[in-house]
């Protein structure tokens, strides 16, 4: 049973205005919504993890190998465009590449907001809504 089928019947049963048991439900469908979305990341996060550990206790994990998992679970994601030169200073491409590579555009990952925690910070920005 959801949140919002919850607080109805709770309404219901101790006769809440039907304007008052509408912004309820809005605000439970609102609640539900936020909470599927942060077992989302939570999975995805999980997920990481685990794929991370598996070589663990005998192994280590690739440089490549770590990448690629952080793009599959949504930690990392690739420049679209590719860039043709650097980003500016702080980008981690910048030394890799050479000047040939650069024209027809590199492999360039970014942080993602999962990874960086700006969907909290926006959520935070606008009163931390649910």
């Amino acid at each position: 049973m959801s949140t919002g089928e919850i607080m109805l019947r709770a309404c219901i049963k101790h006769g809440v205005s039907m304007d008052a048991l509408t912004e309820i439900c809005e605000i439970a469908a609102r609640a539900d919504a936020r909470i599927a979305e942060l077992e989302r990341e939570r999975n995805s996060l999980r997920d990481f993890a685990n794929a991370v550990m598996e070589s663990w206790p005998h192994g280590d994990v690739d440089g490549c190998d770590l990448e690629r998992m952080a793009v599959e679970h949504g930690l990392l994601a690739l420049k679209d465009p590719k860039p043709t030169e650097p980003c500016g200073d702080n980008c981690a491409c910048s030394g890799y590449p050479s000047p040939e590579e650069w024209a027809d555009g590199i492999d360039c990952y970014v942080r993602t907001p999962l990874l960086t925690g700006s969907i909290d910070a926006a959520r935070a920005g606008n009163g931390g809504g649910v």
